[in-house]
């Protein structure tokens, strides 16, 4: 299905690898077309972190977020651009929030993971 975004949105994740340019664009021009679908922020979120353009990812992740705030992948990868960008304050707060959501919702992540990060998070903040 050409038209279907979520296969799109596969298939331009998958290439991303080799074309960020033009898999970032597809994604943005997705979104333009359907603008209140949380997963496309977060693939493009996706696509920008694996480029290391951690304030785009931010921004996308914010989003999706705002679109699904039950989702709590979108909270962890949120958490995660927030930290690369430079606001462990953010990023402590949104680990905590994909811990609770992932209470009532499936989630892909380890919860060990997150724990480790809000304690490191948690103990720099106390020693500034």
């Amino acid at each position: 299905y050409p038209k279907d975004p979520v296969a799109t949105t596969a298939l331009l994740n998958l290439m991303s690898d080799y074309d960020y340019a033009g898999a970032s664009m597809a994604i943005e021009k997705l979104i333009q077309e359907y603008p209140h679908t949380a997963f496309l922020y977060f693939s493009l979120g996706n696509i920008h972190a694996s480029a290391f353009h951690w304030t785009e990812a931010r921004l996308a992740f914010v989003e999706a977020a705002r679109l699904e705030g039950d989702n709590p992948d979108y909270a962890y990868n949120l958490a995660v651009a927030l930290e690369h960008a430079g606001d462990p304050g953010g990023a402590l707060g949104f680990y905590k929030t994909a811990l609770e959501l992932a209470q009532d919702h499936p989630a892909n992540f380890d919860s060990s993971v997150i724990m480790t990060r809000i304690t490191t998070l948690s103990e720099n903040s106390y020693a500034r």
